[in-house]
């Protein structure tokens, strides 16, 4: 047994003074003569207790006032006995359903493992207990928030499924200790593997953070790596495989192009080590895939997909102060990978660019090697247009037949101000307006497009148009708009263009129907590897999502946290702290009835 206020324990001295002193207190009274003393013994016996030059004598009533005494302080002082279990009064439960939680390290898996722990603590909760559970996936949300409803509660558990995905433990803790940070003796109890990143920017306020471990081992092999390029051989594939466990393990690697399998080649792989095979593939070649036979703990990065065409992935670098919209707007695309950055780099200013797509958001455009160059609301040399003034709330008047305009209304678009483009020679307006052009591209070598107005000087970027405005500009930069093939990663949200609702199906028995609206259905989240096929307006297109992160694929269980720069170390057996005050209160009135009853038969 332990005591949360042991200083109130001393209340103890000032009380059993008090109560003592009241016992040698004199009494004033009359002096009254008798007859005889032995007629009043009362009388005399409250003599010699209330006599300030007598010992003090035995009374059963000052006893029990002393008890009660120490019991009242006893129970002031919050005694608690430490006893298993999951939940405290206040608990909310945050349960990591990433990639690396479906390992079977722990039978059948650490997830299902997590979700009998929680389903244990639901079946054994008090009435005096309130918790929730928050889902720690990519999307952190709330499972159920804090209540004692034990039906409602399996009810939401049995909702809750592991995915491929990253997880953003950040968020869920953040989200968390916003539920309880300000409760006293509360607590945020973290069921996890603890492979995932270090949590900056959490403070867990009032509640403590408790950590329950999940998994044993740690042997998996990963494709880490799959590309390729172009060299004096021809299309050379290269694909790396690397084993995070302890002991060295074997494996056989298989390289297909288009479902045609190119090679077969054992591996043989050091602890913590990386290792990788060649090949060539046809010139024709589209999709490339590689898989590995491990027996390891995780199954979902031992296959991986690439484009064998490197315009099937789009290389883009923005250049912003700050445009949540724009950035949105991008990775809705799953061919793009985004660079940020304030300023163009100075390796961008060289002969060679390593992005297919630099766009100047607000910032003035500079000369560089990339094959495309987009630029909002500032203009250059480097843009396809110079600046000829300013426009302020133009008139949108014509919009050319162009793929950068396809299926956008900017009729509706309002702008507030920009600037008067004067396009260079060879370069056309594809939007203009009643005070000059707004949108100009230039089909050259580079690819420059053009447009008047900052995204945020506009209500653009609030309207349906604007991501397939983004869009159509990607396409035109790939030139890929009608490729059948998409490959992703785990968990991203993309976009198809369709005028109807669009069925997809997958692995794991996967099915979904995305609803589509102003020619777009985007679809939130991808749960699971795998291959993925997409009905848009009759046309399959093939998704392929990939888990290719070395945070989920180092299975090994973290024996700390590290959470706002503290370390939470993990505990086998969890704990709850049970108060015990309410019954030496209890107990305490017990004794104070029995001491009244005691003074009233005395008297």
């Amino acid at each position: 047994m332990s005591l949360q206020l042991p200083l109130h324990l001393l209340w103890l001295l000032p009380l059993t003074g008090i109560i003592v002193a009241l016992y040698l207190l004199r009494m004033r009274r009359r002096d009254i003569r008798v007859p005889a003393t032995f007629l009043w013994p009362q009388h005399t016996e409250e003599i010699r207790a209330n006599s300030l030059f007598q010992r003090l004598r035995f009374n059963w009533l000052m006893v029990l006032q002393l008890i009660v005494a120490a019991l009242i302080c006893f129970a002031f002082s919050q005694p608690q006995v430490r006893q298993e279990g999951l939940l405290g009064e206040t608990t909310v439960i945050v349960l990591d359903t990433s990639a690396s939680m479906r390992a079977t390290d722990v039978s059948p898996s650490r997830f299902d493992n997590a979700l009998d722990l929680v389903r244990a603590a639901i079946n054994t909760s008090k009435p005096s207990d309130r918790f929730a559970l928050i889902e720690a996936g990519a999307v952190p949300r709330v499972a159920f928030s804090l209540s004692n409803d034990p039906a409602k509660q399996r009810a939401a558990l049995s909702q809750i499924h592991a995915s491929d995905e990253e997880g953003n433990m950040g968020e869920a803790l953040r989200l968390a200790s916003a539920l309880v940070s300000s409760l006293d003796s509360a607590r945020i109890l973290v069921i996890s593997d603890g492979c995932f990143p270090k949590v900056e920017n959490f403070a867990p306020g009032k509640a403590t953070v408790v950590y329950k471990s999940i998994g044993t081992r740690q042997e998996n092999l990963a494709i880490t790596a799959l590309g390729s390029a172009k060299t004096s051989r021809g299309n050379e594939i290269f694909c790396g495989v690397k084993n995070f466990g302890l002991n060295k393990a074997e494996t056989t690697v298989d390289i297909y192009a288009d479902n045609v399998l190119l090679l077969t080649q054992k591996l043989s792989i050091q602890s913590l080590k990386s290792a990788g095979v060649t090949c060539v593939a046809p010139a024709s070649a589209h999709m490339l895939h590689a898989k590995i036979d491990a027996k390891d703990l995780l199954l979902a990065d031992n296959e991986l997909y690439a484009a064998a065409d490197p315009n099937a992935a789009i290389s883009t670098l923005l250049i912003t102060k700050g445009n949540p919209f724009l950035e949105r707007a991008l990775l809705l695309d799953p061919r793009v990978s985004l660079a940020k950055d304030e300023t163009l780099p100075v390796s961008e200013k060289g002969p060679v660019s390593k992005y297919d797509l630099i766009i100047f958001d607000g910032v003035k455009p500079e000369p560089c090697s990339s094959r495309a160059v987009l630029s909002f609301g500032a203009t250059s040399e480097a843009s396809g247009a110079t600046a000829n003034g300013t426009i302020d709330s133009p008139r949108l008047t014509d919009i050319a037949d162009s793929p950068i305009t396809k299926d956008v209304n900017f009729r509706s678009t309002y702008i507030e101000r920009g600037v008067k483009l004067k396009p260079y020679q060879g370069a056309r307006t594809v939007v203009d307006s009643n005070q000059g052009p707004v949108v100009v591209v230039d089909d050259g070598d580079t690819k420059k497009i053009a447009v008047a107005f900052n995204t945020l000087d506009s209500d653009f970027p609030l309207q349906v148009g604007f991501p397939i405005f983004i869009a159509n500009i990607l396409d035109f930069v790939a030139k890929q708009a009608d490729s059948t093939d998409i490959v992703t990663r785990v968990g991203a949200t993309f976009a198809f263009r369709a005028q109807g609702d669009v069925q997809i199906s997958g692995p794991n028995g996967f099915s979904q129907s995305v609803a589509a609206k102003d020619g777009q259905a985007i679809w939130r989240t991808i749960p699971f590897a795998g291959t993925y096929t997409a009905n848009v307006d009759g046309k399959k297109k093939n998704v392929y999502a990939n888990l290719r992160s070395d945070t989920e694929s180092d299975i090994a269980t973290k024996p700390d946290l590290v959470l706002g720069g503290g370390k939470v170390k993990a505990i086998q057996t969890p704990f709850r702290l049970q108060d015990y005050w309410r019954i030496f209160v209890m107990i305490g009135l017990g004794f104070l009835a029995f001491e009244w009853w005691l003074y009233a038969r005395k008297s």
